[in-house]
Formats: C-alpha cells, structure tokens, sequence
C-alpha cells in the first residue's frame, strides 16, 4: 500500500460554510419561524425522526419538518431558474433495444423541448451501445484485449479502480435509530464490532453473508476486480480516498483480514490518501459542532488526484482508465464490455462515459443536465444546487446520478489544474442530537460527478458521454440499512418476472454471490450469458 498525504483541515470550506449557513438561517427565520421554532422543541426533546412513524406522533412530525426545513434552506444555494434543464431523452446512450424506457409517476417532468419525459419517446438507432448478443461478445473480446494492453508496465492493467471509502454514518443514523432490528442483524453478521455503543459503520462497511463467507461491500468490491486481474494475468490497481476517522478500522477490516490473501504486488497497487474534512453548524442555532471534523464530501477525489499529480502518475504507469464508484455498489465494476464502449466513446472525443439509471423510488438525488444557453454542455448536477423548480412538490429527476463513471486518464491529466479547484454547496445533514435523538446541521458537500463532469472553468470541448441502464442489477442505491438488510422489495423489481419476492438483503446477498462469475462468463465468450444480458437491457442478473 501507497499512503499519500494528511487530513486537511480545510479552513476556507469553513468560513464559507459559516457565510452561507449564516444567510440560510437568517432566511428561515423571516420566512419559517413557526417550524423552526417547533423544530428546536423537538429536538431539545431528543426525538429520533421517524417518517413512517404514525400520523400525529412528534417522530413523524418532527421527520416531516426537517424535511421541509431542509429543502428550504437550501434555496440560496441553488442555480437561477432556467439555467439548466435536464436531458432529454435523445440525449442519452442506451445499452441495447430491450433497456426499458424512462417512466415516472410524475409524468409532469419535461425535457428542454417541453415534453414529458417518458415512454412516448421511442429509442433510437443511435443510441443504442450494443445492437445484438455478438456485440456483446465481441466487446468482451476487445475490452480483454485493451485491459491487457499495458506496454509501459506489463503487470499491470490499463484499468485503475477509484473508490470514495470516505464517507460517515450520518445519513443512515436516522433510518437506523428508528429500526433497531436491522442493526441487530448487522450485529450478528459482526458489523458492530470495534464500535461504541450507538455507532454505525459507514455503508461500505455493512456485511453481507456470502457464498464466501462475510465480506464487506467495499471487500466485495475490491475483490471482484482483483479476481478478474488474477484471471487476465495483469494487477488491477486501486486508488482509496478514506477518512481519517476510521481509516485505521478500514485498513485493519479489509488489508488484514477479507484481503489478507492478496499478493505483495496486489497490496502495493493500492494506492490511498485521506480526504480533507472541515467542521459544521447545528441548523438551529449555529453552534459549532465542537471538537469533530468532517469530511466534505467525494469531490475530493478528483481534486486531491490532482493535488498528488496522480493522473500524471497513472499515465506514466501505462494505465489509461479510471473506474470510479461509490464503495458500496456491486454491481460497479471492472467490466471488459464496458471497458471497450469508454474506449470507443474516448476516441469520439468524449472525456468519459458516465452512468444514470431511472429514479424508479423518486430519491432526492443528482441527475444529468444541460446548459439551456448551450445544450451539448451537459454534466452532472446534485440535487441541492438544481433550480427550485426542478425539484419542487416532492418530485425529483427521473434519472439518477450513480457516481459510476469511467475516465480517460489522459483527458483528466490535461484539465489538472481544473481539477485544482471545486465548487462545493451547502448541505443540510443529519448528526446526533445535543439531547439525544437527531438534530440536522449545516455542512459543506461536493461530489465528484459534478468535478469530473463539468470541472471549474471546464475547457471547450470537454463533454462526457451519459448512457441511461436499468436500475435492476445495476444500481443498488445504498442509503442506510433500507436498502441493504430490509425485508423491503426494491421497487425497481416490480414487474420482473422471478424478482417479485427478491428483498433489499436477499439483492445484496445474490450479487455478491454471482457478480464475479457472470464476468468471468463474458470473459470466457459464453453465448447464453450475453444473451441473457442483452435481453435484459444490460443488467447483471444471474437467476
């Protein structure tokens, strides 16, 4: 292992977060004072918010006001009205003819020409990345061939994968107080262990029981695509960006132990440096969260890559590509397939291909969009910069940020000095209560779709590709335990024939058990297995 760097404290995100809280504070005080003042009654209590609590109880009513509370104060920081619109439905790559069509019970949402957003749009000819099984195979074929292609260092791929295993609890610790038999399922599974009482892992720590035993999803993650390193005869490299926090409970889970088995040379591939952090503000009153810093967010991946001139690094390493995802998604990985359609996208003249699935459960979250000036500037924009308007009346955009991108290398080494600077916003989240329960507090975010996507001062020309695939077996959309150990059925499942009993933990189980091996089939050139993908719009079911 390669360790770069120190925790940055970083002192101008601070005062900048102080500012802008200052002025959102001031502004729901003109505009809200009634729910701000029963807001701080409730949270003086130390109420656990609670939405799916019963009408009339102070969990579900405090859950509905910082709700409200939340998205209000987030107005300042938003893009002026009709800036950016989101992309239209022609203005995405699909995987093949079957990749089911955009539809939303909110049929309201409108692309820049003034329709909706929705399954009147046929696709066409050219969107489509693959045409047919053969392609399929053929792709596989090719993506191997460039994997593999490495003349400067033979040992290594042309493939580095990028991983944000950074991030708190924050956003799960609400959902988790309120469902204590979830936790005691990752209490078993020993997800708890080495933690303080009351303390969650981070997501990319929850366990999973598997066919291999209990792995971790970043484990998993990793694992997969060293595997596929150890089948090709190349070392897949991974570049790390933790917290200092629990860089230590990071190391010690997965170098020394699930990773344990790796060779020196796959141990020293790995290169990891920790994100810069920075205080933040209770909501209510601005009082400083004393003595804890946190981290600002994955938009310091690409910058700190930067910092550390690592672009320049990997090009000097032979290595062309760079994998980035969040650390709890399976089902982003190291995919010849999709290896070969960035290359052949790269050498179009895009920077990269990045991935959005349907907002098939209505998630406030990132989406793409497009400058209404100038409609091939497209990139990705998160939810608490989009112009009122676009998430206004509990709707929110149709497709999804996944953070699933892949990168030319030699386009990121060439905007470095962009990458130098980001553009972070204010955002409202969840941390435990001065009383107990949760209270919300003002914190300072970027993200890292946003910096790859449309980097300060972006240079002319430089545009990524956005390609729309099925949320089934694609995207997970880990949030907190919901969506990782719930009996819950995923709504993407509805109407898929076989799925309708599969549960959010039985989802994770499955792909940690058959990820690997419906690769390893594409590698091999396994007719059925291309078939089935292609059937399914290219998601990684194995039934």
């Amino acid at each position: 292992m390669q360790i770069l760097g120190s925790p940055n404290i970083n002192l101008a995100s601070g005062k900048r977060l102080y500012a802008l809280a200052d002025k959102a504070l001031a502004d729901l005080k003109a505009t809200h004072p009634a729910e701000l003042g029963r807001l701080v009654d409730l949270q003086s209590e130390g109420i656990t918010p609670d939405k799916e609590a019963l009408p009339g109880t102070k969990e579900r009513e405090l859950a509905n006001l910082q709700a409200i509370l939340r998205v209000a104060a987030l107005q300042g920081n938003r893009l002026p009205e009709g800036s950016v619109s989101f992309l239209d439905h022609a203005d995405y790559f699909v995987p093949t003819p079957h990749t089911p069509p955009l539809t939303s019970a909110s049929a309201t949402f409108t692309g820049s020409d003034g329709k909706p957003l929705i399954a009147t749009h046929p696709w066409q000819d050219f969107q489509f990345l693959m045409r047919s099984p053969e392609d399929i195979l053929s792709l596989a074929e090719e993506g191997v061939a460039e994997l593999t292609s490495n003349t400067k260092k033979p040992n290594l791929g042309t493939v580095s994968l990028g991983l944000p295993i950074a991030g708190t609890a924050s956003r799960a610790l609400e959902f988790a107080s309120a469902h204590p038999e979830l936790v005691e399922r990752i209490r078993l599974l020993g997800g708890l262990d080495g933690l303080k009482e009351g303390e969650l892992p981070p997501r990319y720590l929850y366990p999973v029981q598997t066919n291999a035993g209990i792995k971790t999803l970043v484990g998993i993650m990793l694992e997969n695509a060293a595997r596929l390193g150890r089948e090709l005869g190349v070392i897949i490299p991974s570049i790390l960006m933790m917290n200092n926090s629990n860089a230590h409970q990071v190391i010690h889970r997965l170098f020394g132990q699930e990773l344990a088995h790796w060779s020196p040379e796959e141990l020293d591939s790995s290169i990891i440096f920790t994100q810069s952090v920075a205080g933040r503000y209770y909501f209510s009153d601005l009082a400083d969260i004393t003595g804890q810093y946190f981290p600002t967010g994955h938009s310091d991946f690409p910058h700190l890559m930067a910092t550390y001139r690592l672009y320049n690094f990997l090009h000097d390493q032979g290595i062309k590509y760079l994998y980035f995802g969040n650390a709890d998604e399976i089902f982003w990985n190291i995919d010849p397939v999709m290896l070969a359609i960035a290359k052949r996208l790269i050498g179009q003249g895009y920077a990269g291909l990045t991935v959005v699935v349907p907002n098939s459960n209505n998630q406030p979250a990132g989406g793409a969009v497009k400058n209404s000036q100038d409609p091939n500037d497209q990139y990705l924009l998160e939810n608490p910069r989009m112009p009122a308007s676009m998430v206004s009346g509990g709707r929110y955009p149709l497709t999804l940020n996944t953070t699933f991108y892949i990168y030319s290398i030699e386009r990121l080494m060439q905007i470095t000095e962009n990458l130098l600077t980001i553009t972070p916003g204010l955002e409202v989240k969840p941390v435990k209560g001065r009383r107990g329960g949760i209270e919300l507090s003002f914190s300072m975010e970027g993200w890292a779709g946003c910096e790859f996507s449309d980097p300060h001062h972006k240079p002319t020309g430089y545009r990524s590709a956005f390609a729309l695939f099925p949320r089934a077996f694609v995207f997970t959309g880990v949030k907190s335990l919901l969506q990782s150990h719930s009996d819950a059925i995923p709504p993407e499942f509805a109407g898929l024939p076989g799925l309708e009993h599969m549960t959010y933990e039985m989802y994770q189980r499955h792909g940690a058990n058959t990820y690997s091996e419906i690769i390893r089939r594409l590698v091999a050139g396994d007719r059925a297995t291309a078939e089935a993908l292609f059937a399914s719009g290219y998601s990684y079911y194995l039934p």
